[in-house]
């Protein structure tokens, strides 16, 4: 008996997948953009997702010189990252070699793969340069817009900020100068945000003096961060301060009376970074912190009749002392003011905030040090408060 079998093809059911409106899938992706490992995992899952998580991945990317190590980061770049290249916006250059084995800080010219990674970013907006020795070299990057030079060293500051045509943020830290600016310079920068912050060394003030000339007349800056020095340093205090309005001003290292009180009539929003000085014995810290908060109050005078909207106070909660009758006469002077807001922030380091937060998980009761001090210091700002402008919030110091 011969036995028959029919094959009878099957019909497979289309699986449909539904997709998510790109408007929605490009919200969560944005919602990533500090999660590498989840961005790298959405690239490698999906197409839909990989352009938005590329976007993100590769926006901003950092070389680290590490002996042996930088030179082969710019080797695989440029070979295998050609099709993303044209979405880095921002790319930071760093010497971290080790102090008993490092080499020579001027990597970036020795380094034969940096200048073609660099023509491959086309779109690069912005560039932080950390520890870089640039001493003879000049680099050309008419579309960057915004540039960090932090504990690096240049032969001329006009020469070396000449090659970026299109510059509207400078932020400068400790930067070693060989040359000073010439009063001629055919260097004008027209910025709209100037950084100055503390360096290590007295290069400060050899880098505010050869800043000065390459500013135009009035300069178009609106937004400005300043230290604030001795006057023995003899650094130009307030001469980059321009006389234009200001949207933003943070004056930093509020420490001693004795620093000159800059006029401030023309700024819309003060941040004030107050470093109260350290007194073992506990009358002389109160005596100085209340000289201070004097320094303040004569700050805060001159801006009377002005244009300013905002306050910021920082203050370091280490240090932070002062008689109430003190505090009392700076509530009453802020609550005088035409203010919409006045902030304090009261700032600790990582660390010490992370212990207090360990040490109040063990002893729920305890409101801990470091909150009592906020507690205590923010409710001398009683007038402030009663109009409804204050606003109190936690601060990090590196």
């Amino acid at each position: 008996m011969t036995t028959m079998t029919t094959s009878q093809s099957t019909l497979q059911p289309t699986v449909w997948t539904p997709r998510l409106p790109p408007e929605l899938t490009d919200q969560i992706i944005d919602a990533l953009s500090d999660d590498v490992s989840s961005l790298t995992a959405c690239t490698l899952s999906s197409r839909q997702l990989r352009c938005r998580s590329r976007y993100h991945l590769f926006c901003a990317i950092r070389f680290d010189f590490i002996l042996h190590r930088s030179f082969n980061r710019c080797e695989n770049f440029s070979e295998k990252c050609q099709n993303v290249a044209p979405l880095v916006r921002s790319l930071t250059l760093s010497e971290n070699a080790v102090w008993f084995v490092g080499p020579s800080r001027k990597w970036i010219t020795s380094e034969p793969q940096l200048p073609i990674a660099f023509r491959m970013m086309k779109n690069l907006t912005s560039l932080h340069l950390v520890k870089v020795e640039l001493v003879g070299i000049n680099i050309i990057w008419p579309e960057v817009e915004e540039l960090e030079m932090k504990q690096c060293s240049v032969t001329n500051l006009g020469t070396f900020l000449g090659g970026f045509h299109k510059l509207n943020k400078l932020a400068l830290c400790d930067v070693g100068i060989v040359e000073a600016t010439s009063l001629s310079s055919e260097v004008s920068l027209d910025l709209e945000e100037l950084v100055i912050t503390h360096g290590a060394s007295q290069s400060d003030a050899r880098t505010i003096k050869c800043l000065l000339p390459l500013l135009p007349t009035p300069p178009r800056i609106r937004r400005l961060t300043y230290p604030l020095y001795y006057p023995e340093w003899d650094i130009p205090q307030y001469d980059v301060i321009p006389y234009t309005r200001l949207d933003e001003l943070f004056l930093m290292g509020a420490s001693e009376p004795k620093i000159l009180v800059p006029n401030i009539r023309n700024v819309t929003k003060l941040r004030l970074l107050v470093t109260p000085p350290g007194h073992w014995d506990q009358a002389e810290a109160h005596r100085a912190c209340d000289e201070l908060t004097d320094w303040l109050i004569d700050l805060l005078c001159k801006a009377q009749r002005g244009y300013l909207e905002e306050i910021q106070l920082e203050y370091c909660l280490m240090g932070i002392s002062g008689t109430q009758g003190k505090w009392a006469e700076l509530d009453a002077v802020l609550s005088k003011m035409e203010l919409n807001k006045v902030e304090l922030v009261f700032s600790a380091t990582l660390h010490e905030w992370r212990r207090e937060e360990e040490e109040k998980s063990k002893w729920p009761l305890w409101e801990g040090k470091l909150e009592g001090l906020v507690i205590k210091y923010a409710a001398f700002f009683e007038q402030v408060e009663r109009r409804g402008l204050l606003t109190v919030s936690r601060g990090y110091r590196s």
